[in-house]
């Protein structure tokens, strides 16, 4: 009987894998928001004649809230904004920008709080969306979550349908919103649409702390550090109604970092900023709030890092 149900839930695997491979081999939509994956990864590859490195790591958070150029102008240090979405998952988002690393980076790690609790460090529907632009992330999907990486490419698939049928666009979740240092720049001009209070305040409600999480930045810090690089951990961006609502769980992120072997630059609170500066997420800053983010990450660069 054991064997049995070890033999079908293998047939069901191999299934699975046969229909995510035709899935993923299908044409992408390349000028979608993730597939800006493509051209982050290269903004890498052109830099590796840069005797120092300013590379940001982490998810939309600095996608939208990151004036990288002026960052490299304040330090004059190439500066790379490798923020995408935290839906890919941060244990995926450093697995990913491990293999570019080389001496002389500086490596900032600025994750998102969901990323300490319950498993959203293994990432979500993102991350089986930009496996269609890069498919080396295939291989750090969890088997266990091969079927619902199924249905969220088919969903894709059917949505592209969708929107290209209608010629539906979104004009601003779009590969050509970010600019040559991998910040979105589309919003910055633009007003903020109103959010609603379940959007501010439903933060990590119900969730678990998961230490896996602080011990893979510590692996990924060692090797870094291998590789002749310094990699250091800092909060992101965050709306101040959205910090009242999680002040508990954000400060027991501060507290188990604090308490590890990272690096840690800056404080939670440095980063929390009033309602108004903010986009369309708690996580995603106005024009306004990006410059005022961007010139208190200089600070914290050029006091703690490069002093």
């Amino acid at each position: 009987m054991k064997k049995l149900f070890v033999r079908s839930m293998l047939l069901i695997l191999i299934i699975c894998l046969c229909f995510s491979a035709i899935a993923i081999a299908s044409p992408s939509d390349l000028d979608s928001y993730l597939a800006a994956i493509i051209d982050k990864h290269n903004m890498l590859i052109s830099t590796t004649s840069e005797p120092e490195r300013i590379i940001l790591v982490g998810g939309s958070n600095l996608a939208f809230g990151i004036d990288s150029e002026l960052i490299e102008e304040e330090t004059n240090i190439k500066t790379i904004n490798m923020g995408l979405h935290a839906g890919i998952g941060l244990n995926n988002i450093l697995k990913d920008t491990e293999k570019y690393i080389q001496s002389g980076d500086i490596i900032i790690i600025v994750p998102e709080y969901e990323h300490f609790y319950d498993k959203n460090a293994d990432g979500e529907s993102a991350l089986y969306e930009v496996a269609q632009f890069d498919k080396s992330f295939i291989l750090n999907i969890k088997p266990t979550r091969i079927p619902l990486m199924i249905i969220s490419i088919f969903q894709l698939k059917a949505s592209m349908l969708i929107l290209s049928s209608t010629q539906a666009t979104n004009d601003l979740y779009l590969r050509d919103d970010f600019n040559k240092h991998g910040d979105v720049i589309g919003h910055i001009n633009k007003p903020s649409p109103e959010l609603s209070q379940a959007i501010k305040t439903r933060i990590l409600v119900d969730s678990k702390y998961n230490t896996e999480t602080i011990k893979n930045i510590m692996k990924y810090s060692a090797y870094a550090n291998s590789k002749g690089a310094r990699v250091y951990l800092t909060y992101p961006s965050l709306m101040n109604t959205s910090y009242l609502a999680s002040r508990d769980k954000v400060h027991k992120v501060e507290y188990t970092l604090n308490k590890s072997e990272i690096n840690i630059v800056g404080t939670p609170e440095e980063f929390v900023y009033n309602d108004n500066l903010f986009y369309d997420t708690r996580y995603h800053l106005n024009g306004e709030g990006r410059n005022i983010r961007t010139n208190d990450l200089i600070k914290v660069i050029k006091t703690e890092i490069i002093r």
